[in-house]
């Protein structure tokens, strides 16, 4: 629904069912309740997609340094401790910032299985069935 948004009322029977065709899985389409597309549909859909990206990769000329930027922060604002999105096209999710460990259901934020607190301030996080254990700073 949130892909078919910005589409005209007239053209969003034939989005969702190009949409439809962009997903390979049957089993995902199944799954979701989708209709299966038409073997032509999906052919023209993929055609379109593999001139897009020849366009894009030959014929575009290169993003500029003051575009490319990355949208999702790597590292936690110094001064609030919180992740602070980048870009957000619909109006961001979390104005004011985000804890990775404060995400998710509200029952369940203080219920966070394997994180244990270790001697530097640090969270130690044992991942089940994990070969690693991760710090989290």
């Amino acid at each position: 629904a949130l892909l078919l948004k910005p589409i005209p009322d007239f053209l969003k029977p034939l989005a969702q069912q190009a949409s439809c065709a962009l997903m390979d899985d049957q089993l995902l389409l199944k799954s979701m309740g989708y209709p299966t597309p038409s073997p032509t549909l999906a052919a023209i859909v993929d055609g379109i997609m593999r001139a897009r990206a020849v366009f894009v990769r030959h014929l575009l000329p290169p993003r500029p340094l003051w575009l490319n930027t990355n949208r999702t922060p790597t590292a936690a604002n110094e001064r609030t401790g919180l992740f602070e999105p980048n870009f957000a096209r619909y109006g961001s999710s979390y104005p004011e910032g985000y804890a990775i460990e404060r995400l998710g259901p509200k029952d369940m934020t203080d219920k966070k299985p394997g994180l244990a607190k270790l001697h530097g301030g640090e969270e130690k996080l044992d991942l089940v069935g994990a070969s690693q254990t991760h710090i989290v700073r």
